[in-house]
């Protein structure tokens, strides 16, 4: 199901929920401004394997709070294959960035891409974010906009047993350890 570059301004809770077979869904670029994602939004999704939300804005499902990712809202995205969130935009919201948890339930996951992310506070990535994604061949985390240097932890990557390419091009104010990569073959 290819949605991207539509002006969709709302997504209903139980719009995909009939999509049981679902395995590709290009939302990128799809709303015209930012608009809520419900936690449940995806949770009918298990055999989705292709999901992208690159260029879009997170709301809270109130509409009054803005947050980056509704907790829960990969959940259920067991058999995901390929995350792209390029252009994920935190500048408007509590810019609590990356919690460790969002990813935690893609096991299945083989390609993330986190490339063009912009963040006003957030200082640290969460030691967890990458903790289940062992089957993880791809990662890119290129040309971050930050307005505050972001600390990487020594152990974010060695979890990633599987890498085969990480990409990290553009990186001026991520402060990388120097044993960063002690963990990966």
């Amino acid at each position: 199901l290819d949605l991207s570059d539509n002006r969709i301004t709302f997504l209903w809770p139980t719009m995909f929920s009939n999509l049981r077979n679902l395995v590709h869904l290009d939302l990128s670029g799809a709303g015209a401004e930012a608009f809520p994602f419900d936690a449940g939004l995806f949770s009918s999704l298990t055999k989705l394997q292709y999901l992208s939300l690159a260029g879009l804005l997170f709301l809270f499902e109130d509409f009054s709070t803005f947050f980056t990712l509704p907790p829960g809202l990969f959940a259920n995205l067991t058999s995901l294959r390929v995350l792209d969130m390029t252009g994920f935009n935190s500048l408007p919201f509590q810019d609590v960035g990356f919690q460790g948890n969002e990813f935690s339930t893609l096991t299945s996951l083989e390609h993330l891409i986190l490339d063009q992310v912009t963040t006003a506070s957030m200082a640290a990535l969460d030691a967890s974010l990458f903790q289940n994604l062992t089957s993880l061949k791809y990662l890119n985390m290129s040309s971050w906009s930050t307005f505050i240097p972001i600390e990487v932890p020594q152990t974010l990557f060695s979890p990633l047993v599987s890498l085969q390419e990480i990409t990290l091009i553009s990186q001026s104010n991520m402060q990388l350890p120097s044993n960063a990569f002690s963990g990966l073959s």
